[in-house]
């Protein structure tokens, strides 16, 4: 019944009041975003509760990191839960899932809201960019008359294209940017938990369930740069050869860095990666960038990320 009482309240509070500034003395009302939170420090310490670290885990067992933009953040025995309530209606199972505890252990919620300088960008409309890319609207249409048995390529005219090319763009760049989003999180989130995963204050059970959890997200965030890396090599030319010749030697394999470190240098690489896809796709030109042309760093950096997190997996195995 209490957890009933407290579910109501919080869908009462925002569907009349929007986020409350204040809910059970716990829930405030903060300007930033959760992306201002390092998320690779916000391990649990020594002084964290068991049940704290068990549903910190939790939230990462049943994947809702990937539904709810959060961070948690730890200080001793108390636990701040950052959330982004933009977006998404998810954050409601969070809340159902922290209100059992809240009785027994200082948990703090803070509702945080992006910043107008760094809210998703219009995807009403597809990128500039992909209108004049001949190689994806080529691929499009080809796909187009695939599924649709239609093969008069002639009443698709590229000065023109019909509502289902433009939807089929729309479709081509939401999915680009939420296979981005989901290699981020998941990428994010694996240095705490490779701290937990090699915290001796921590219990067997709860080492080996980080470790399982670590080898998940690194799965998923193979699978997810390889999808990205497909569509991405749809929308980008081939590097040529001497770019290819020219290109950086790679960094020090998985195998030579300690868990911790691997799990950092993974995280900042997709980080860096999905800023280079948001800033290609919401591009303030009609064209793809010089550098794209010469040399698409952004497909090199997915074929590294991949091999990394492979590399990653193994070695935690």
């Amino acid at each position: 019944m209490a957890k009933l009482g407290f579910y109501l309240l919080v869908l009462f509070s925002i569907l009349t009041l929007g986020m409350p500034s204040k809910l059970l003395g716990g829930f405030t009302k903060e300007k930033g975003g959760v992306g201002s939170v390092d998320l690779s420090e916000n391990a649990p310490s020594r002084d964290t509760p068991t049940k704290l670290r068990e549903v910190w885990l939790r939230f990462h067992e049943d994947n809702l990191c990937q539904q709810v933009d959060a961070a948690f953040v730890f200080h001793k025995s108390k636990m701040d839960v950052q959330v982004n309530v933009e977006g998404d209606q998810s954050y409601k199972k969070l809340f159902e899932m922290l209100e059992p505890l809240r009785n027994s252990y200082q948990i703090e919620l803070h509702a945080v809201r992006t910043p107008l300088d760094k809210e998703p960008s219009n995807i009403n409309y597809p990128p500039p960019s992909f209108w004049v890319n001949s190689k994806l609207l080529q691929y499009l249409r080809d796909s187009f008359i695939q599924d649709t048995g239609v093969f008069d390529k002639k009443w698709l005219p590229v000065a023109a294209p019909p509502l289902m090319l433009k939807g089929r763009l729309l479709m081509f760049a939401e999915d680009t940017l939420d296979y981005s989003r989901k290699m981020e999180r998941y990428a994010a989130h694996l240095p705490a938990l490779v701290r937990t995963a090699f915290d001796p204050t921590a219990t067997p059970d709860l080492r080996n369930r980080a470790l399982a959890i670590c080898r998940t997200h690194a799965r998923k965030l193979e699978k997810y740069a390889k999808k990205l890396n497909g569509n991405l090599s749809m929308a980008l030319p081939k590097a040529s050869q001497k770019a290819r010749q020219n290109s950086r030697p790679e960094e020090p394999i998985i195998a030579e860095m300690s868990p911790i470190d691997s799990a950092v240098q993974l995280a900042n690489e997709a980080q860096g990666i999905a800023l280079h896809v948001h800033g290609f796709i919401y591009s303030q030109h009609l064209t793809v960038g010089l550098a794209d042309l010469r040399n698409p760093s952004v497909l090199q950096s997915l074929k590294k990320v991949q091999k990394k997190a492979a590399e990653f997996r193994n070695a935690i195995s």
